[in-house]
């Protein structure tokens, strides 16, 4: 039973990291293109945010 809560736990873990690769990977895809800009939130702690819609990039991937 323990070994399976480990592994239940690393696939979470994997899961997690894997995610915030990708947006990590994204982020610096748009950066490259030049549609990011710099985006302040509610807590005030600065994010990158996209410019271009959604609709925009899939013209572009198309």
């Amino acid at each position: 039973m323990k070994k399976e809560e480990e592994a239940q736990t690393c696939q979470k873990r994997c899961k997690g990291i894997a995610i915030k690769t990708g947006e990590k990977k994204r982020e610096r895809e748009l950066e490259e293109a030049g549609e990011l800009e710099m985006e302040t939130n509610r807590e005030g702690v600065e994010r990158k945010k996209s410019t271009s819609s959604k609709d925009e990039r899939k013209q572009l991937i198309d």
